[in-house]
């Protein structure tokens, strides 16, 4: 169900002040006595469409929700996590992995250019400031027209651009207070700039924001430490400009430029908590210890997240009888990974010492691309959407060690580099061209029908690499003594072409003007990984195939292809009176599954999949000045093991667990108030016994937990003041990917939440 910001009420109506609240209900005009549909039109489906012609579950985030939240400091995943019922919570760290969309990946824009990589780092929600964003486009469920990396739904990030006639300043400062420690620590603080120029055919918006954050604390007061597998967010310093301008040539084209810059780097001197010795990693993770901070962290090189984008536009309003636009992008990426400590297998002559190895990783992504839409009607019941996508990506991931004796000594907080790096994985080059149709009929003014089609190639050319293992083995007996001993075997590269035609078809039918139904059937395409499942390749003839018995996998063994899922949707939407709600049923399949397994590899299985549930939405006007709502989301997923054919339950990292948001809003003229909780309840699944290999499968099960966040806005005599509670009562939780990561990569992964915190803000236009 939509949910947009634009205008709700006239000025005769007597509720004026929801508009300052960003409660805002979707596409709807108040009338005396009715809602009735508005058109709020969606860009994330390729063409701007009318809501009520779109057959699948859409959100409009308008750019009063995203400030509202703001209030709490929330980040763009924090946002979609509390607003999007269908979609996982917020990881509180870097990266975005848990966050699916009904259990499948989800393909991000920014403005029409999309974000995603065949490697998928998982950062993408977390390299965005929500203060350049104008409004958010979730349209939830695959598409066929987008293609390769979208099978969990779309979501198109719309920055702001110039509106205002003249120049506009606008500054903001905010700071976040701890409030679980006795001295109420300041954790972060941040200071924006907005400049806007709109003179005659010319428009200009540049935003820079700048962030700079401290130590995070738990609601029992203990400093959160770095996360070591996927990188934290506490100590660091992030920069974000944004530079927008367009022309308009004439009536109807125009042309837009678009740069942006992103930098986040921590700086900390904080580590994890190994214990004395690093005791935690010489036992195996047998032993635990506290894991909050540990100051004395020594590390020269720490993580970062990089990222610059680049685009033009054309846009012609007048081309075939109807619009005609034109992209051109260029994006580039730079993710840095914390030292990840881990131990080699028991090969013979390597002592414990030798075996230990410490790396750090570091990924890269360039990205160039084109899109060329048209948006054509050809009658008065027929409208076309056709056009044609091309991208070059290329892909690397480097890592470095760190000496293991000097790891030890210091109780895993000094890392001194050794000097050696190698490939942590193949570079991957992708070239992907296809061409895409979408047509809507509509043959009587209820009735809307939907036909899309998208035929797409994609290549990719792996390099020669030599396995990241192997390498780390090589240096092993190096360091023993023994250089003879193991000899390294290069992997031939080669070339991998997929070749797929993408069907989506829908209905939508406006019983009256308050209620609609619509069902939807769309096929999805998800590429893999491909360097991360080379990761724990090897060669056929190496020598890791008969010493370790099979801990890594032979070259052939690897499975590349691509999966296809598809997808079945039907729902309801309807507003009538003061109420405006929406239920939707989900139900999509696939015939693989990617396990992510204890050792760290990556599998691509040839396994079905099958994920279903259910979603719902509930707005209501109590009165002129309350406001209330609510969602639901139930998301239910299971693979077959093929050997037993025996369906097994999907871990919380695939299937967010159930979800349960409400809120209560208060709005006068000069204030509002918001009142708004997250449950997520308790995701517990039995195991599964294999019952020929005797294998036990078993699901980490998640501990639910409710988190409330108070908000309020003040209108002062100049400017806004905004203040956010978030963990209003201080509640002592684990999120799910913190829950999931600490049953994959050990206790210190499993960090616990922040604690209450306080968040201020001012914001002043002149």
């Amino acid at each position: 169900m939509t949910r947009s910001s634009r205008p709700l009420f006239n000025k005769t109506t007597k509720a004026t002040g929801i508009v300052a609240m960003g409660v805002m209900l979707s596409g709807i005009a108040i009338a005396e006595d009715a809602i009735v549909m508005d058109d709020v039109f969606v860009t994330a489906s390729r063409a701007a469409q009318s809501i009520s012609e779109i057959p699948q579950t859409v959100q409009v985030i308008d750019n009063e929700q995203i400030a509202e939240q703001g209030a709490t400091g929330a980040s763009v995943a924090d946002i979609l996590g509390r607003l999007v019922p269908g979609m996982g919570t917020s990881t509180q760290i870097s990266t975005d992995f848990t966050q699916t969309i009904r259990g499948r990946d989800v393909l991000l824009l920014i403005d029409g250019v999309p974000q995603i990589e065949n490697r998928n780092v998982s950062r993408q929600l977390n390299t965005l400031s929500p203060s350049i964003i104008d409004r958010i486009e979730v349209i939830s469920g695959s598409s066929a027209v987008y293609g390769s990396g979208g099978a969990g739904g779309v979501i198109n990030i719309i920055t702001k651009k110039a509106r205002e006639d003249g120049v506009q300043f606008t500054t903001d400062i905010g700071t976040s207070i701890t409030g679980s420690t006795p001295e109420k620590r300041i954790n972060k603080y941040n200071v924006g700039q907005t400049v806007t120029v709109k003179e005659g055919d010319f428009d200009l918006f540049l935003n820079a924001n700048y962030e700079e954050r401290y130590g995070r604390y738990d609601s029992e007061g203990n400093r959160i430490a770095p996360e070591p597998a996927q990188v934290g967010r506490e100590d660091t310093e992030t920069r974000n400009i944004l530079l927008k301008g367009g022309y308009q040539l004439n009536e109807t084209q125009d042309i837009q430029l678009s740069g942006e810059w992103f930098r986040d780097d921590m700086d900390t001197t904080h580590g994890p908590n190994y214990g004395p010795g690093a005791a935690y990693i010489t036992s195996g993770g047998r032993m635990s210890f506290p894991t909050e901070a540990v100051d004395g962290l020594k590390l020269d090189d720490q993580p970062y997240s990089h990222r610059d984008a680049y685009s033009v536009s054309f846009n012609d309003q007048d081309t075939l009888g109807g619009s005609f636009h034109l992209l051109g992008y260029y994006r580039q990426r730079e993710y840095k990974f914390y030292p990840f400590p881990t131990f080699l297998p028991d090969l013979p002559g390597l002592s414990a010492l030798n075996r230990l190895v410490v790396n750090q990783s570091v990924s890269e992504s360039e990205v160039w691309g084109s899109k060329l839409v048209f948006d054509t009607p050809v009658h008065e019941q027929v409208n076309l959407v056709w056009g044609a996508d091309y991208e070059i990506e290329k892909g690397s991931q480097k890592a470095k060690s760190y000496d293991s004796g000097t790891f030890l000594a210091s109780n895993g907080l000094e890392y001194s580099p050794t000097g050696r790096s190698y490939a942590y994985g193949p570079d991957v080059e992708t070239q992907t061209l296809a061409g895409f149709l979408q047509s809507t009929y509509t043959p009587i003014d209820p009735l809307t029908l939907q036909l899309g089609l998208r035929y797409e190639k994609i290549k990719q050319d792996i390099s020669d690499f030599t396995s990241p293992y192997e390498s780390l083995i090589d240096y092993a007996y190096d360091d023993a003594g023994m250089p003879a001993a193991f000899a390294p075997t290069e992997l031939e590269g080669g070339k991998v072409n997929y070749n797929s035609l993408l069907v989506n078809t829908g209905a939508i039918y406006r019983i009256n003007p308050e209620h609609e139904v619509f069902i939807n059937y769309s096929e999805g395409y998800e590429l893999p990984d491909t360097a991360r499942l080379l990761r724990n390749a090897v060669a056929e003839d190496s020598q890791l195939v008969a010493v370790t018995g099979g801990a890594y996998t032979a070259i052939d063994d690897i499975n590349l292809d691509a999966m296809k899922v598809k997808s079945y949707e039907l729902g309801w939407r309807g507003q009538w009176q003061s109420v405006q709600s929406s239920v939707t049923a989900f139900y999509n399949k696939s015939d693989k599954t990617v396990k992510f397994n204890s050792d760290y590899s990556v599998d691509m299985l040839e396994q079905q999949k099958r994920i279903y549930g259910l979603e719902a939405t509930l707005d209501v006007f109590v009165t002129d000045n309350i406001v209330a709502g609510a969602t639901y989301a139930f998301t239910e997923g299971r693979t077959k093991d093929d050997e037993t054919g025996t369906w097994i339950d999907l871990d919380a990292s695939e299937v967010a667990p159930e979800k349960i948001t409400t809120y209560v809003g208060y709005v006068k003229d000069d204030y509002s108030l918001r009142l708004q909780a997250l449950k997520i309840q308790d995701y517990e699944k039995d195991a599964s016994i294999n019952d020929t290999t005797g294998e036990v499968s078993t699901i980490k099960p998640i501990d639910g937990y409710l988190v409330v966040d108070l908000i309020g806005r003040f209108n002062l005599p100049v400017g806004e003041l905004t203040a956010g509670i978030s963990n209003l009562f201080d509640r002592d939780y684990k999120t799910v990917y913190s829950q999931w990561a600490e049953a994959t990569y050990g206790s210190p992964s499993g960090l616990s939440a922040e604690g209450r915190t306080l968040t201020l803000g001012y914001s002043v236009t002149y």
